[in-house]
């Protein structure tokens, strides 16, 4: 679970998911400023196909970090489908 913010402007990931409220399973996210990948986390939840730009090395290393996070806490937990965690 991520607790610690790793960007000064990073917001909920419960935000992001309302947010993202009216797309469908397999819509896709373009995130062209994606910090540390929050909406990221939020697509991924919900089922979606994401692609997100980063130009500070640090943060696309912390949003590749988070995102792959995720995706393994899903494999883990034997859903495979972080949209179901």
């Amino acid at each position: 679970h991520h607790t610690k913010k790793s960007h000064p402007c990073e917001k909920p990931v419960e935000v992001m998911e309302w947010l993202l409220g009216p797309a469908v399973a397999g819509d896709l996210v373009v995130d062209p400023f994606c910090g540390s990948g929050t909406v990221g986390v939020a697509a991924l939840r919900r089922g979606l196909r994401y692609i997100g730009m980063e130009l500070s090395d640090h943060y696309a290393v912390t949003a590749s970090t988070r995102l792959r996070d995720v995706e393994q806490q899903a494999e883990r937990a034997g859903r495979g489908d972080p949209a179901r965690l």
